[in-house]
C-alpha cells in the first residue's frame, strides 16, 4: 500500500511548501510537466502538473504525492523524517535560507534555515564558518559591509548584541534594508545552504535524536516534536527527559507529545508561551494554528 508524503492543502489551510516541494517542482519540469512558476508551494499548479505526470505513469491521478509517485518522478530515495521535519520547522521560523530578522525577541539578529542567533552563539559560529570557508561568497554578498560585521563577529556578545539593536527596523521584525538584501544574497548561494544543513544535521537533529532514543519514541510526529524543541528551545534537558519518563510511563506517544509541548511551554518566556505551545501541539496532534495559520502536518509528509 502505497503512502502519502505531500498534497495540495485544503482550503483555509496553509499550504505545504519548502525545499522538498521545490525539488518536486524542479523533478516535474525535468519530466516534462512543468509547473508555471517553481515558488516551492505544492498548490493548484502542482496538484494539476502531478496527476498530469500520474496519468503518463499509469498511476492513480491523485494529485498527491505518495512514496510511489516520488519515487518515479525522482528517481531518490523518499525525503527522510529528518528532512520532512525540517520543512515544517523552517515554515514555522519563517526565515527560509536567507532572511534576516531584527532583534524583536531578544535574541539579536535571527537568520537561516533554522533561525540560527546572536543569543546563542549559533548566528555568530555559522557566519565565521561561511567567511572562512566561502570568503569571496561572503565579501559578495556584504559588499561595503563586509568589514563591519567580521568586526561584529569578532566582537564581545554585548557588541553584538548593541549592533542587532543598530540595524533592526520596524519594532525589530526587520533589518535595515542595506543587511537585509546582503542577507538574502548569501542565503541564495548553494555552497552557504550546504554550510546552514550541515550544522543543522550536525547540532540540531543530534540533540532531537538524543531526546527521542532517551524517550523510546518512534512516531514520526514525535520525531518531528523533538527536532522542533531542539531548534526552537535548545532540547529537552536531562531532568526535562527524566520528567516525562516519569509522568508518562504507559501512556501513547501522541499522550507523552502533549506532555513535552505542555513542558517546553510551561519553561518559556511567558510572553512567547502561547506561540510555544501551539507550535508544539501542531505536532502532538497531527494539526493545529501556528502564527494565525491553520496546519494538517499529514500533508507535509509525518504521520
Amino acid at each position: 500500500m502505497s503512502r502519502l508524503l505531500f498534497k495540495r492543502a485544503r482550503p483555509g489551510v496553509r499550504g505545504v511548501r519548502g525545499q522538498i516541494v521545490t525539488d518536486i517542482q524542479n523533478a516535474l519540469g525535468r519530466a516534462g510537466h512543468p509547473v508555471p512558476t517553481v515558488d516551492g508551494l505544492y498548490g493548484q499548479d502542482t496538484q494539476t502538473a502531478i496527476a498530469s505526470f500520474q496519468k503518463e505513469q499509469g498511476l492513480p491521478e491523485t494529485g498527491e504525492v505518495d512514496d510511489v509517485t516520488f519515487q518515479r518522478l525522482t528517481n531518490a530515495a523518499i525525503p527522510s523524517v529528518f528532512l520532512r521535519s525540517l520543512q515544517i520547522t523552517a515554515d514555522y521560523e519563517g526565515t527560509g535560507f536567507g532572511l534576516a530578522n531584527g532583534n524583536f525577541d531578544g535574541a539579536g539578529i535571527t537568520w537561516g534555515i533554522v533561525g540560527f542567533t546572536f543569543a546563542n552563539g549559533e548566528l555568530v559560529r555559522m557566519l565565521q564558518e561561511i567567511d572562512q570557508r566561502l570568503p569571496q561568497v561572503f565579501s559578495n554578498a556584504f559588499g561595503p559591509l563586509t568589514a563591519r560585521l567580521r568586526q561584529v563577529l569578532a566582537g564581545s556578545h554585548a557588541d553584538q548584541m548593541a549592533f542587532a539593536n543598530s540595524i533592526s527596523i520596524g519594532n525589530g521584525n526587520h533589518v535595515a534594508h542595506d543587511w537585509d538584501e546582503a542577507f538574502h544574497q548569501l542565503g541564495a548561494d548553494p555552497g552557504v545552504r550546504d554550510i546552514q544543513l550541515a550544522r543543522v544535521d550536525t547540532v540540531y537533529k543530534k540533540i532531537a535524536d538524543d531526546n527521542a532514543v532517551a524517550l523510546g519514541l518512534q512516531e514520526e510526529l514525535s520525531a518531528a516534536l523533538c527536532f522542533d524543541v531542539s531548534v526552537q528551545n535548545g532540547g529537552l534537558k536531562q531532568s526535562e527527559v527524566a520528567r516525562v519518563q516519569q509522568s508518562t510511563a504507559g501512556q501513547s506517544e501522541k499522550q507523552k507529545r502533549r506532555f513535552i509541548a505542555e513542558l517546553v511551554a510551561d519553561r518559556s518566556n511567558p510572553r512567547f508561551r502561547k506561540d510555544v505551545l501551539d507550535r508544539k501541539l501542531s505536532f502532538a496532534n497531527g494539526a493545529g494554528t501556528v502564527h494565525g495559520d491553520q496546519y494538517e502536518l499529514d500533508g507535509w509528509g509525518l504521520a
